[in-house]
């Protein structure tokens, strides 16, 4: 009765953007076996895994192409997986060389195009998400982490970690722009299109820094957990998830006051974080337990713990339609 209440109030908000309850997959990066495990959300079993590079970390999933990207930083490379008609069917179809440690991903599906932070090279790739052509590069700061891509203003986003500051690309033109200051060791970063806003998770400041995009000046710096590591923003319940990976936990944010609302425990160690895409669940990788909870999307409150990999990360949009 709990559940269904909580199905009608997300279709009055809009959210349910499937029919019914749709099944859509996981693929969740195992740094510790070298593959991508895929599991089935409806069930909650893994019904594939696919051996990727070494110590698989970041990881997008696209719909044009049907593909999942991800990044390997040990063997310096990204795989491409091209996603079959069922996950069995998945087949690896190339590893793509991507300077020194690749570990940031992210996708502009409308531009066709695929970027990758270096972090110990110090710069953002750019590949063509269809022809896995190598299209251009830019140097960013250091230690380049996570990345966020703002298509209405046409910007490239990415936390430089050792810098405490945001690198800012013009897309297009693929030059470097004023960098934003934000909190100390920006890693996660994620794009809040409804406030025309960008957050930051501030690994050794305990903080997620609040940045106003039409201006580029900071807004807010929000204490969360203990070393907050991935964000993810869910725009039509006003709600910021930030895993803390020292605290086992997650950190509720409401967008509109921008204060902390809920602390929910998770598994150990948790990292990557995702949207069901009828947005009334999210999903939390957890590293040192090895399995993906599920979480109420509105309380916060774990409704299943699934099994993943070995060392799971899943840094970056793992859930697919």
């Amino acid at each position: 009765m709990v559940v269904e209440a909580h199905r009608l109030l997300l279709a009055a908000l809009g959210v349910l953007a499937l029919p019914g309850w749709a099944a859509p997959h996981a693929y969740v990066t195992n740094q510790g076996s070298n593959d991508v495990s895929v599991i089935d959300l409806a069930s909650g079993n893994r019904v594939a895994t696919v051996a990727v590079g070494r110590a698989p970390a970041g990881v997008v999933v696209t719909e044009r192409p049907r593909r999942v990207f991800v990044t390997n930083p040990d063997s310096r490379d990204i795989a491409v997986i091209e996603r079959g008609a069922t996950p069995v069917e998945d087949r690896l179809r190339a590893r793509l060389p991507a300077g020194d440690a690749p570990l940031g991903i992210e996708a502009d599906e409308t531009a066709g195009r695929i970027y990758v932070s270096d972090m110990i090279g110090n710069r953002l790739l750019i590949f063509d998400a269809e022809s896995l052509v190598r299209v251009g590069e830019v140097a960013v700061g250091r230690g380049p982490g996570g990345i966020a891509v703002d298509r209405r203003r046409g910007r490239i986003y990415v936390a430089d970690r050792d810098d405490d500051a945001v690198a800012v690309i013009d897309a297009a033109t693929q030059q470097r722009l004023p960098d934003i200051a934000v909190g100390a060791h920006p890693f996660g970063l994620a794009l809040d299109a409804a406030n025309d806003r960008l957050y930051s998770a501030n690994v050794y400041g305990g903080s997620v820094s609040v940045v106003a995009l039409a201006s580029g000046r900071r807004l807010a710096e929000i204490p969360v957990g203990n070393s907050p590591y991935c964000i993810l923003v869910h725009p039509q319940l006003s709600r910021v998830y930030v895993s803390n990976q020292h605290s086992d936990s997650i950190s509720i944010i409401d967008s509109v006051s921008l204060r902390v609302v809920a602390t929910v425990p998770t598994g150990g160690y948790p990292e990557g974080l995702a949207l069901h895409p009828d947005g009334h669940a999210f999903y939390v990788v957890n590293w040192m337990d090895d399995t993906v909870s599920e979480h109420d999307a509105a309380t916060g409150q774990r409704l299943r713990t699934l099994a993943g990999g070995n060392n799971n990360r899943g840094f970056g949009r793992f859930v697919a339609r």
